[in-house]
């Protein structure tokens, strides 16, 4: 009997167990690679197999055949360099992508599965694992239990594997996206914080005496993020109508640039300084105008007489040479304006909250 030719193969059933003991059948396709070696895919159902089993000899007849070695770890690895770093995407999502592969992926015993073998089941069972409390020993010895992650963060990494698994299969590196396979993790509503009337009242005139306290003004008259404050310029204001044109946002990420590699910045070989980005808003609805009320723009009209960085490229809010404000610094002197006024403290973006549920 003669040798089957390149991709070629058998298709059947076989049982096996779970990794909690259970039985499970599944199916099995076998095929001869470009060495003459045999080589299986196995898959849900004999349709989803014979699919896998055409693609590869589709592959072998083109010479596009890349083998089955590549773990998920060493895919997403390359994913990042070659797709998203350098990239148009903006340095906090970048940062964000590289946080999830390091810290989520790399360090656990999911980057070894081959992408021709991860299933839904090593996926679910992943999530379920990251979303666990665990104890933690501390430096002095203390034992204290760390929280899993949020469901929200561990939808943010299903939407990042989902691109990444959809590139893989264009690459000839994976058959499926197991991301279709499974739900999206539910991201239950957060109960929103706001401000009362009086608290509001009372923030005001507290504000009115605080350094920097014209920005918590600000906030609170028109519902802005903070990044898209501290990034504000003159050219953004009409001093005359009081229209203020909101079109960039400030932030600070690591440096990542082309000279960064997952095991340089896991042997702790790289910089921990932050670099300052001023990039367009969040989404295209971000972009927008507003109009100031009449306290609030006197108020902004008095600080552009009185400091020396009033041309049109200078921040609104800046420190004694010129430069933004840095977030720590407003954070600071927002506690202290909150703490003057006798309220409770809520994160500032309580303040945009506030905003909107007064609007609507």
């Amino acid at each position: 009997m003669s040798k089957r030719a390149n991709g070629e193969g058998t298709v059947y059933k076989a049982p096996y167990k779970t990794k909690s003991g259970k039985e499970r059948s599944r199916w099995i396709g076998q095929y001869y690679d470009k060495e003459g070696n045999r080589k299986s895919v196995t898959g849900r159902n004999e349709q989803e197999v014979k699919e896998k089993l055409q693609i590869i000899k589709e592959q072998l007849r083109t010479g596009s055949y890349v083998g089955e070695h590549i773990t998920l770890g060493d895919w997403l690895k390359q994913w990042f360099y070659d797709f998203i770093l350098g990239s148009q995407l903006k340095p906090t999502t970048i940062e964000g992508y590289e946080c999830i592969i390091r810290i989520h992926f790399l360090t656990d015993k999911i980057a070894n599965i081959r992408l021709v073998d991860f299933s839904p089941e090593d996926l679910q069972d992943f999530y379920n694992r990251k979303q666990e409390t665990t104890k933690v020993t501390l430096k002095n010895g203390t034992i204290k239990e760390k929280k899993g992650l949020a469901p929200k963060y561990i939808s943010n990494i299903h939407a990042m594997l989902h691109q990444a698994l959809n590139m893989a299969i264009v690459k000839h590196y994976a058959y499926t996206n197991v991301c279709e396979q499974i739900k999206s993790p539910t991201v239950p509503k957060k109960k929103i914080e706001t401000f009362s009337t009086d608290e509001l009242n009372r923030i005001i005139e507290s504000a009115k005496k605080m350094e920097n306290g014209d920005i918590v003004l600000l906030d609170i008259a028109t519902g802005m993020r903070v990044g898209e404050m501290l990034a504000l310029k003159w050219k953004n204001l009409d001093l005359e109508t009081g229209e203020l044109t909101i079109e960039k946002t400030i932030n600070k990420t690591k440096k990542i640039d082309k000279n960064y590699t997952f095991e340089k910045a896991m042997e702790k070989k790289l910089s921990n300084k932050r670099v300052v980005n001023i990039t367009t808003v969040k989404t295209d609805n971000s972009d927008r105008d507003t109009y100031l009320s009449d306290f609030l723009l006197e108020t902004l009209r008095e600080k552009k007489k009185t400091t020396p960085f009033n041309s049109d490229e200078d921040f609104i809010f800046c420190d004694k040479f010129g430069n933004y404000i840095p977030y720590e610094n407003l954070r600071r002197d927002y506690e202290q304006i909150l703490a003057n006024a006798g309220v409770k403290y809520r994160k500032p973006h309580c303040l945009r909250h506030t905003f909107r549920y007064i609007r609507s």
